[in-house]
């Protein structure tokens, strides 16, 4: 040990340890570990469905394939067969889940099942009945300009019922020509992208 000018302990060289190869460990090295290989014929468990505690029930509609096991005493080994898994087919006796559902079973939901038919059509209501009067006032009221939710909202009319307006009180001539007009006024101030798309998807419209 000796004692520089600046009054501070300065250590011989042998006894500083290697700091190289420890530096950055936080902890000593853990000894390897065995990876844990499930027997392919075990049934893999569901894991647990997500924001759920509980697993994932088993599909209903798919029968559960059994494993056949045959040992071979000349040998002294074991046969396991299991069958590919294959989907529902009346060969093997499963049955859809459409047929059971139709059937009145229960099976188990895909989450489709709540999904809108793409031809399905909307509902507006049923038939509509307005008295002279009303019809008379949503004429006057077109005449003045008003659109469609304006005379709706005016003459306090559902919403589902305000597209039969214009059935009963249509736009003038000179109403769908300015409409026409301030159309083009907007549509002048389009950029090249959104004018390319409405030309792409008249052109397709025209070989449909």
């Amino acid at each position: 040990m000796s004692f520089a000018s600046s009054s501070r302990i300065v250590l011989a060289r042998s006894n500083i340890p290697s700091i190289g190869s420890t530096r950055g460990v936080l902890h000593r090295a853990r000894p390897p570990r065995m990876p844990v290989l499930p027997s392919p014929h075990n049934p893999k468990q569901p894991l647990p469905t997500s924001g759920t505690s509980h697993p994932v029930p088993p599909n209903l509609g798919t029968p559960s394939v059994l494993t056949t096991v045959t040992a071979l005493p000349d040998s002294g080994l074991t046969f396991h067969h299991s069958p590919p898994p294959s989907a529902p087919s009346y060969t093997n006796g499963a049955v859809p889940d459409l047929f059971r559902w139709t059937a009145g079973e229960s099976v188990r939901l895909s989450g489709e099942e709540a999904a809108m038919a793409l031809g399905e059509r909307r509902w507006y209501g049923g038939k509509v009945d307005w008295s002279g009067e009303l019809v008379q006032k949503m004429r006057d009221l077109r005449g003045q300009g008003l659109s469609r939710r304006e005379i709706g909202e005016s003459l306090q009319i559902a919403p589902e019922q305000q597209r039969l307006i214009s059935r009963v009180a249509p736009q003038s001539r000179e109403q769908a020509s300015a409409k026409v007009e301030e159309f083009a006024e907007h549509k002048a101030k389009w950029g090249y992208r959104k004018r390319l798309a409405r030309e792409v998807r008249q052109k397709r419209k025209e070989f449909w």
